[in-house]
Order: structure tokens, then sequence, then C-alpha cells
């Protein structure tokens, strides 16, 4: 019989951008993250997901430039970023979403869905 869990993490960092052709000027936001990923568990080891691999993927923007790193550095992109990276941690997830909080009022969500399982 095969386990599905579901595993939901907030994690927050702070940073910077502008988007080129859209708001020129650079400015910082307090970003939050929102992640739900769902897959097989394996009890082998007792563990889906380890969280503080999800956090270096999170926090490895914390105090930076998102256009050192993004050509279009939006909450769109970082989504769709985080989403991918965060469903190469195991080969048992079936699907990451992730929702980026640019303000406390506007957000962006991202699916993932791993087509193996589609």
């Amino acid at each position: 019989m095969k386990r599905i869990i579901k595993l939901n993490k907030e994690c927050s960092f702070e940073a910077a951008h502008f988007i080129p052709n859209h708001t020129n000027i650079i400015h910082g936001h307090s970003f939050r993250v929102g992640i739900s990923i769902t897959g097989f568990y394996n009890s082998k080891d007792g563990v889906f997901i380890d969280p503080e691999k999800i956090n270096k993927i999170i926090k490895r923007f914390d105090g930076q430039n998102l256009n050192e790193y993004f050509k279009f550095p939006s909450v769109e992109n970082l989504a769709i970023y985080f989403a991918l990276k965060i469903a190469r941690l195991n080969r048992n997830i079936i699907s990451v979403t992730i929702t980026v909080f640019e303000t406390e009022f506007t957000c962006t969500t991202f699916t993932y869905t791993n087509p193996i399982f589609v």
C-alpha cells in the first residue's frame, strides 16, 4: 500500500529587486513563501523531505539583489524556480505548490506536478 503524505512549510527572506521595463527602481520586500509538497511516504527512513533542504533553497536569496540571479525577478518566476528546485529533492514527490507573497496582500501561486504521476 502506498501512503501519500503532504508537508506544509513557510519560509521568509528579505531581498531587493526591480523588474526591467516595469519597475526600474530597485526596492526591497519581506518575501514570505508558503510551500506544500505532496508525495509518497517511504517509511523505511521515516522522513519524506528534510525541511533544512527546503530552507537552503529559499534562504539562498536572503539579503540579496534578485536581479543578480534572475533576468526578471518577479514573484511568478520565484514561485516557479522554488517549485522546480524543491521537486528535485525526492523522486517520490507528486506535486509542489509554492505561494510567494511579495506584500501582505499580493502573492502568486504555482503548482508543479511531476509528469511521472500524471
